[in-house]
C-alpha cells in the first residue's frame, strides 16, 4: 500500500509539472529519492544525464566540424584536430559568460 501511494502521488505531480527542466530536475529526482537504495539510483540518474549531455555535445561539434570541412576541404583536410580544438575553445569562451555573473 505504501508503494502504491508513492507512485500515485508522483504520477499526479508529473501531470501537474510541465515537461522540460522541471520534470528532469525536480520530479524525477524526488521519485528517485523515494526508492529503496536511493544513493545508487541517484548516481545512475546523474550518470544518465551526464552521458546525454556529452552525447549532445559530440553531435553538435561533429555537425559543425563536418560543415566547415565540407566548405573548405583543402584547408582543413589534414588539420581536423586543430579545427576541433579551436571550436571547443571557442565554444567554451562563448559559453563562459552564461555561467558566470558577467551576464547579470
Amino acid at each position: 500500500m505504501y508503494m502504491h501511494s508513492i507512485v500515485y502521488s508522483l504520477c499526479y505531480k508529473m501531470l501537474l509539472v510541465s515537461p522540460g527542466f522541471a520534470l528532469a530536475f525536480i520530479t524525477y529526482p524526488e521519485a528517485v529519492l523515494r526508492l529503496p537504495g536511493a544513493p545508487i539510483w541517484a548516481a545512475l540518474f546523474f550518470l544518465m544525464l551526464f552521458t546525454l549531455a556529452i552525447d549532445s555535445l559530440f553531435l553538435m561539434m561533429e555537425g559543425i566540424v563536418i560543415a566547415i570541412m565540407d566548405e573548405f576541404p583543402t584547408l582543413f583536410h589534414k588539420r581536423r584536430i586543430y579545427l576541433c580544438l579551436g571550436l571547443c575553445v571557442g565554444m567554451y569562451l562563448l559559453g563562459l559568460p552564461l555561467v558566470t555573473q558577467v551576464c547579470m
